[in-house]
């Protein structure tokens, strides 16, 4: 899968720690041109073990989502990367709802997290984000064109 210590790590962390509240996928390859996202979750209606003791992990999935872990600080080409990533993996999935003849709610389709241990303002601002003031430094990002 990889030789990078600290990817293969926090791809099994979240592996770990997810798996009781619904579905890993790591390392799950989008559909079209080769891209992979690190860890893809889908949340289970089935706990088997209470939110409470994941603490700020649990509310990350509450949601389906995409985890894009960085040991460092993800440059704007990394970021960009990961947003591709959803961008494809969303209209993946609308391709399959419209097959299927059915609409997917906002709330079903992936959120992303890059999570990273440190972030500069000077990238930050780059992207236009902002501080969400329900999460403990963690920021909204916004579309811009680089």
């Amino acid at each position: 899968m990889t030789k990078n210590p600290f990817d293969q790590f926090s791809k099994q962390y979240f592996e770990e720690f997810l798996s009781p509240l619904g579905e890993v996928r790591i390392h799950y390859e989008i559909p079209g041109e080769p891209r992979f996202v690190d860890i893809w979750f889908t949340p289970s209606t089935h706990l088997t073990t209470s939110p409470q003791e994941l603490g700020i992990l649990a509310r990350i999935a509450a949601t389906p989502c995409l985890l894009e872990p960085f040991r460092k600080q993800p440059t704007e080409r990394e970021i960009r990367s990961c947003l591709g990533k959803l961008i494809h993996l969303e209209a993946d999935l609308h391709r399959q709802a419209n097959r299927d003849e059915e609409i997917i709610p906002s709330a079903k389709l992936p959120r992303l997290w890059i999570i990273a241990a440190a972030c500069s303002d000077k990238l930050l601002n780059k992207l236009i984000a902002s501080e969400d003031e329900t999460w403990y430094q963690v920021f909204t990002f916004r579309q811009k064109c680089f």
